[in-house]
């Protein structure tokens, strides 16, 4: 487990980067929201085709050191990128080749440790996955503040080639390999696979489990139908913020190291959130617990929004240090470990056709919400963007107060 420190060392600062990286060759939100949109589209097919070869072939190390392997060629090639559509369409072959590993790593979990220890086993992944992330955000924030933006890629691609030797000297194949559809039918395994990525097709979905999909819409005390468009606007609201939330701090005036600590203290909360949250969400209950976050995370990003509009750029960065990390931090994980485990009890019978549904829906929401954060930014405002978004986490709250699991 501990490859996937450097790993998510090596890619966790890109999210950041990509979008000044974009502005500083000239691009505008639209470039952003496109590069975003294409980022996002590339993942959704890749989660599919890397989920089948895991399934026709077994493979755990080959697959993880592929993914760390191309993810850091990768990186090198993002530092030659002289243009927006370079750096745009490399991007998109990072997300392409780092969704990999994900199915493989928690596999492996499941195949090499004792049953009763998988719930800290699977803690422990998302734990070094965020710590990671968030090192490399601290990495990032250092470093923009006396160097140049592109020539942090030379030191993250060093920490990719360390992820590659790491997993090539740590890790071997199981001597049982588990079924991809294991992962669906244990709670905590279901919740780290979607942690690492939010799609999850055991099959796709056909036009009859979306027609089933609709009309129990009317059925009594169905929980699927609300959860799942309640997600769906979840997933809008981040496709919206998440995209416009880097470009906007640094329109308004921050430096690319301000803008990475401000990312870097929401990363820091969520950490944290995420090893905590289980008691929270046990003694409260997963859908009070759900939509409480789902309110906070809307209050931050409408006070974000409010701060564009009245405050320079120095108090909008403060407010940003209080109001991120309370809505990417602490609400995010809240909800996200909460909704993760609604889901899980909705499965019901039709488990494969269920977890289609549910990633179709995250994925069209994701990509609707990042390609039209761009327009709307660029034509009306990022704080437009960012109330937007808020507006879609409070329909969210609505719909998941009506689910009954």
């Amino acid at each position: 487990m501990w490859t996937v420190v450097p790993f998510y060392l090596a890619l966790g600062p890109l999210g950041t980067l990509i979008p000044l990286y974009l502005l500083k060759l000239g691009g505008t939100a639209i470039t952003v929201g496109l590069a975003i949109t294409l980022y996002n589209g590339v993942t959704i097919p890749a989660s599919i085709i890397w989920g089948l070869v895991v399934d026709f072939t077994a493979w755990r190390r080959k697959l993880i050191l592929i993914s760390y392997g191309s993810s850091t060629l990768l990186l090198f090639a993002l530092y030659m990128a002289r243009d927006a559509l370079s750096v745009a369409v490399i991007y998109a072959g990072v997300g392409f080749f780092s969704a990999a590993s994900s199915t493989p790593l928690n596999l492996l979990i499941m195949e090499t440790a004792e049953k009763q220890k998988w719930p800290s086993a699977f803690s422990l992944l998302n734990l070094l996955a965020s710590a990671g992330t968030t090192a490399g955000l601290v990495f990032a924030t250092a470093y923009t503040a006396i160097f140049s933006l592109r020539s942090i890629l030379i030191f993250l691609s060093i920490f990719g080639v360390s992820s590659v030797a790491t997993a090539f000297l740590t890790i071997r194949d199981p001597p049982i390999a588990f079924e991809r559809r294991s992962l669906s039918m244990h709670k905590e395994a279901l919740s780290a696979r979607l942690s690492s990525m939010p799609y999850f097709f055991l099959r796709l979905p056909r036009p009859r489990h979306f027609y089933r999909f609709i009309k129990e819409r009317w059925r009594t005390n169905n929980p699927v139908f609300p959860l799942y468009v309640g997600l769906f606007a979840f997933y809008i609201a981040s496709g919206l913020f998440n995209t416009m939330i880097t470009p906007g701090l640094y329109r308004k005036g921050l430096n690319e190291s301000q803008v990475f600590m401000v990312i870097m203290a929401g990363y820091v909360i969520q950490t944290l959130s995420f090893y905590f949250s289980g008691r929270y969400i046990e003694s409260t209950g997963e859908k009070r617990a759900s939509t409480l976050a789902l309110f906070l995370r809307s209050a931050g990003y409408i006070g974000i929004a409010i701060s564009f509009v009245l405050l320079s750029s120095r108090p909008t960065m403060y407010v940003a240090l209080v109001l991120y990390p309370l809505a990417a931090g602490f609400a995010y994980a809240t909800f996200y470990a909460a909704s993760n485990v609604l889901v899980f009890k909705t499965l019901g019978a039709h488990a494969g056709s269920n977890l289609g549904i549910y990633s179709s829906l995250v994925a069209a929401a994701t990509l609707l919400g990042s390609f039209i954060s761009g327009y709307t930014s660029y034509y009306i405002g990022y704080y437009f963007t960012y109330l937007l978004a808020g507006a879609f986490l409070l329909l969210c709250a609505k719909l998941i107060s009506m689910v009954n699991a």
